[in-house]
Parts: structure tokens; sequence; C-alpha cells
């Protein structure tokens, strides 16, 4: 089980600065409403007769943090996880929604959240980004001499393969160009649909992403930028 409050996700710069609480608690979802319940006291005053309730509030105070946005879950699949998913939800319908609670699924054996993920400070990301990456250097070849080129040392960072890369994915309705509006607004894909087709595809002439290995970036002559597309499923309550 793993639970951080990711504080300001989007940082100062952005006016919708968000604070999301992000869990991977396999089956045991009561961490969900303990740890919520010291964050959002005004929500879900959990811990009002606690002997120590004054020890809880300084320590929220002393770390400012503050009440989450919304509640992420990411976990895998699994009778017992299905089981504790299904209390989960339940208690946060009697708790009325007070926000977005997100839930995401992944097969077992595919994505293994609860033991492989690490969700670091930005001091943290910052130090091991230094000197944890695999760093390599290379030299510019002058096209006339093929030799190196005088001055071309450069170095080339990157990820470990092992290496889990989480991002949200987004679609809207689907857009026409100016000479085919005339097909009425029946003939458009709704975001959904336009999501399905990008990861499942429609057949051969249009196959989708999921689950492929793709190409990103550059040095693909020396096999790098190769990543593998999982979609997790989102349910959100």
């Amino acid at each position: 089980m793993g639970a951080v409050a990711v504080r300001e996700c989007f940082r100062v710069k952005s006016p919708n600065a968000r604070s999301i609480l992000l869990f991977t608690p396999g089956a045991s979802w009561a961490v969900v409403p303990e740890i919520f319940g010291w964050l959002a006291p005004h929500s879900l005053d959990l811990y009002a007769h606690h002997p120590q309730r004054a020890v809880l509030d300084e320590l929220r105070e002393l770390h400012r943090l503050r009440a989450p946005d919304e509640i992420w879950i990411c976990t895998t699949e699994g009778a017992q996880t299905q089981s504790s998913l299904s209390h989960l939800n339940d208690w946060w319908q009697r708790l009325g929604s007070p926000m977005p609670l997100r839930i995401w699924t992944a097969a077992d054996g595919q994505l293994p959240l609860s033991f492989d993920l690490v969700l670091l400070h930005d001091t943290d990301f910052a130090h091991f980004a230094r000197h944890a990456m695999v760093v390599e250097p290379h030299v510019r070849i002058n096209d006339e001499s093929g030799t190196a080129d005088d001055g071309g040392l450069f170095y080339v960072e990157n990820l470990p393969p092992e290496t889990l890369m989480v991002g949200l994915v987004q679609a809207s309705i689907e857009r026409f160009k100016k000479d085919r509006r005339d097909q009425g607004a029946a003939a458009l894909l709704s975001a959904p649909e336009v999501l399905a087709k990008v990861f499942s595809g429609q057949g051969d002439a249009l196959p989708g992403i999921g689950g492929k290995l793709l190409q990103i970036g550059g040095d693909a002559s020396t096999g790098r930028g190769l990543v593998l597309v999982h979609a997790a499923k989102t349910i959100n309550v």
C-alpha cells in the first residue's frame, strides 16, 4: 500500500493548481478514508475524538498539507481488489462524493503498481536525474573527413529500460475540414470513440497503438525511444 499527497501538481505557474491524493492501495481500501480524514477534516472529521488530535493537526500544518481536490487510485485487477474497490465506492457514495474519485486498474502482472511505483519529491527526482540516469558520451562525425569533429563531444541521457511513464490522454469530438462539414454532425466521432480508434484501431487499415511497441524521439537507428503503450481503464465515481 502507498499513499502520497501530491501538492500543487501544476506548480504556482498555473492558476488552476490542484492537490491530488494518490493511492496504490491493493486490497486495503480502508487506508483511503484514514488518510483523507486526516487531510480533509471538514469533509470527514474521522479523528474528532482521537487522543492525539492536536498532534495530527500540527503535523498537517507543519508539512503544509491541504485537503485534496481529487483522489486517484492506481491498482491491479483481481477478486480481492475488486471487492476492495466495491467497498470503497460504497463508502464514497455514502460520504456524498465531495470531490472526484478516479480509479485506474491494470491486469495483474502487467503493471505491478503496488510494488514498483515510487513517488519522489522534486528535489529527490532532480538528484536521481543528475546522478542515476544512463549517460552516454558521443562525438559528432565530420562529414568530409569521417573522423571526430573538433568540439563535437556531447552527452545523451537515457531512461532505464524498466521505466514506467504515466500520463493522461484526452480527446475531443472529431473535427472535419471545411469541405466535409456537409456530412453532418451524425458522422462525427465522439471523444470516447476517437480514443477507442487510437488505442484499439479499426481493422488492418487502421491499427491502434494499444499494446504496440512504438518508437518516439530520435536515435531510432540505435534502438532508442522504444516504448510499449498500455491504456489503463479509468472509472469516474
